[in-house]
């Protein structure tokens, strides 16, 4: 492996990375100090506490003008171009990412809202999606420079399943996009040269599945938790059951009295392959009362597993 003789020096030198990390520091809290920076910050805190983006002047116009959007955006480059200038080796004190022709550099944040600058490298030629992913979050687009064509995905739900339904609108600088909710989703193709947009993007604090459905059908492709914590918790009991701690079952079955019902799910499944007996009782339990949206699976489960396993129902009268 090659090892540039600039990264090699600095990697040995303690006091010059400290430098380095200072004067960024120094550059970004300068440019957080500004008079227009320090009201746009305040309207961010309060959008992540709930409030309109229509009721916060300084983020509902930086988002719907141009030319307010990249004059910050070219006063923020101003601020760390001069110690990049003196220190090429110097990292940016926030969050970003560069991965198959798409580059993001998170500007500011406050919980689980965020205000990122994104780049989408040229594509003219694409292979039209088969299906679409839909978040739990309201995302706010400006487009600052560029071209490309934008297509929008709406999630219908109904008795008889999930539709979806899709348009289309050419993007170029000025155009604005807005997706509320869990039932939106967006893509961009056919990009010239290079996209340019200002995203401003708000994730609940206890977000709801993300689910992936296939366009043509309808067709329930895959979900995921949102929630980082409802996830340490699925995966937590994935690990146990894997590893046949029986002596779990009864904190699993309690975990199936409450919470959401994709993890009650999980911890009726889980508690059914470790203790039998725990779960069959956890599984009446929920299958008893209509009110429950896991009702009619409970219930569903319950018979298939008495026709399965008809030796459960000795165990139940036990």
């Amino acid at each position: 492996m090659i090892v540039d003789p600039a990264i090699a020096a600095l990697r040995s030198e303690p006091a010059s990375q400290r430098r380095l990390r200072a004067k960024m520091d120094q550059a970004h809290a300068q440019w957080r100090e500004r008079h227009d920076v320090a009201l746009l910050l305040a309207d961010i805190a309060k959008y992540q506490a709930g409030e309109a983006i229509e009721q916060l002047p300084a983020l509902s116009q930086l988002m719907s003008s141009l030319r307010k959007a990249r004059s910050m955006v070219e006063d923020w480059v101003a601020a760390f171009t001069p110690v990049l200038h003196e220190y090429p080796l110097a990292q940016l004190p926030m969050r970003h990412h560069h991965a198959g022709g798409f580059t993001s550099m998170q500007l500011a944040s406050a919980g689980g809202v965020a205000l990122s600058l994104s780049v989408y490298a040229g594509c003219e030629t694409y292979s039209a999606a088969t299906s679409a992913v839909f978040c739990d979050r309201d995302m706010h687009v400006l487009v600052l420079f560029g071209e490309a064509r934008a297509v929008f995905y709406e999630l219908k739900q109904s008795g008889v399943g999930a539709q979806i339904e899709r348009s289309e609108l050419t993007l170029g600088a000025g155009s604005m996009l807005a997706s509320i909710g869990t039932d939106q989703s967006r893509q961009y193709e056919r990009v010239k040269g290079r996209l340019v947009v200002l995203q401003l993007s708000r994730v609940p604090e206890t977000p709801a599945l993300t689910r992936e459905y296939a366009i043509s059908s309808g067709q329930l492709l895959l979900q995921s938790s949102g929630d980082k914590r409802a996830s340490q918790q699925e995966m937590a009991m994935a690990v146990l059951s894997a590893l046949d701690r029986k002596d779990a079952a009864p904190v699993l079955a309690a975990m199936t009295q409450e919470g959401p019902d994709h993890m009650r799910w999980e911890a009726l499944r889980h508690t059914l392959a470790l203790d039998a007996g725990e779960g069959m009782v956890a599984l009446e339990r929920v299958s008893r009362s209509s009110s429950d949206p896991l009702h009619r699976p409970a219930k569903q489960l319950m018979q298939q597993l008495r026709i399965s396993y008809p030796q459960l129902a000795e165990m139940e009268a036990a």
